[in-house]
C-alpha cells in the first residue's frame, strides 16, 4: 500500500501515456480512502490543471463513499443538537471534503467569540451576537445557491437561508448552554425557546428578533396547539433534515445541475424510506 510520501510521484503518473499505468495510479490513490484529500493537500501548489481535475474526480468518488457510509448515523443518535450537528457536518463534508475547515472547528471559533463578546447566556444575547455583532443575514444575491444550506459555507460567508441560520443558532446555542429548538411554521422555519414558562419564537431572517406575543398566540391557535401540547411545536431532527435536503434539491433543480439534482433526489428518497422503516413517517 502506498504511503503519503508516494503521492507526488503518483500524481505525476496520472498523465502517463500508458492507460494501465494510469489505472494502477488511480487504484493506488483510491487506497488512501477519505484521507486522500488531506494527504494530497501539501502538493496542491505543484499540480497542473489536468492533475487537479483528475484528483477532484477521485475526491468526489471518495467523498460519496465516506458520506454514504456515515450519513444516516444521526438517526441512531439521541434526538437533539448533537445529532443535528453531525448531520450538517456530513452534508458539508459532501460538498467540501477537507478543503474547508470542518463545521466543528468553525462552531468552536464562534463559541469562543461568543464568550468573549456576549455578557449573558440568554437567547437575546445569542441572537444579537449572531445577527448584529457577527452580521449573519439573508443572502444578498443568489438566494437559490445550494450552498446556502451548507453550514460551513454559511459561517464562512455570513449568510444563509432561514432554516440554515436558524439551525446555526440552535447549534451555537447548544454549545454555550442556551436551549433552542426548530419550529416548522408553514412557509417559514424559526427557532423557539421555552424558559420561565414563556414561549418565544425568534425569526432568524429578521436579525433573530422575537415575534410579538400576540403573533405567537395567533400561530399557536392557527396550528391548533393547546397550552398542554405546545412543545409539539419542536421540530424533530428528521423533519429539519428532510426540509434541508428538499431545499438543496430544489436549488439544484433551479440551477439545472442535473447530476446533483439526481443525487439529492436519491438522498431524499433514501431518507424517507429509512424513516418509514423506523415508523417516523
Amino acid at each position: 500500500m502506498p504511503s503519503p510520501k508516494d503521492i507526488p510521484h503518483l500524481i505525476a503518473l496520472l498523465e502517463d501515456d500508458s492507460e494501465m499505468v494510469r489505472e494502477n495510479v488511480i487504484s493506488a490513490l483510491m487506497s488512501f480512502g477519505a484521507e486522500l484529500e488531506r494527504a494530497a493537500f501539501p502538493y496542491n501548489g505543484n499540480m497542473n490543471p489536468s492533475q487537479i481535475k483528475a484528483l477532484e474526480e477521485l475526491y468526489r468518488v471518495l467523498r460519496l463513499r465516506e458520506f454514504e457510509s456515515t450519513w444516516l448515523n444521526w438517526l441512531d443518535m439521541e434526538e437533539g443538537p448533537k445529532a443535528l450537528e453531525f448531520a450538517f457536518s456530513r452534508l458539508a463534508y459532501l460538498n467540501y471534503g477537507y478543503s474547508q475547515p470542518l463545521l466543528e472547528e468553525l462552531l468552536d471559533e464562534l463559541t469562543d467569540k461568543f464568550y468573549q463578546n456576549a455578557h449573558n447566556r440568554e437567547v437575546d444575547d445569542l441572537m444579537s451576537f449572531l445577527f448584529n455583532f457577527e452580521g449573519f443575514a439573508a443572502p444578498k444575491a443568489d438566494y437559490y445557491n445550494p450552498l446556502n444550506s451548507n453550514l460551513v459555507y454559511v459561517i464562512n460567508h455570513h449568510e444563509g437561508i432561514q432554516i440554515s441560520l436558524s439551525c446555526l443558532a440552535i447549534l451555537l446555542g447548544n454549545r454555550v448552554g442556551i436551549e433552542l429548538f426548530g419550529v416548522n411554521i408553514p412557509g417559514h422555519f424559526m427557532t423557539i425557546s421555552f424558559s420561565n414558562d414563556q414561549v418565544r419564537i425568534y425569526d432568524c431572517f429578521n436579525k433573530g428578533r422575537p415575534l410579538p406575543n400576540e403573533t405567537v398566540s395567533y400561530l399557536v391557535r392557527s396550528m391548533r396547539i393547546d397550552s398542554q401540547s405546545i412543545e409539539t411545536l419542536k421540530a424533530k431532527n428528521h423533519e429539519i433534515l428532510q426540509r434541508v435536503l428538499q431545499n438543496i434539491l430544489y436549488a439544484h433543480a433551479r440551477n439545472n445541475n442535473q447530476r446533483e439534482m439526481e443525487y439529492y433526489q436519491v438522498l431524499v428518497e433514501r431518507l424517507q424510506g429509512e424513516l418509514k422503516s423506523r415508523g417516523l413517517r
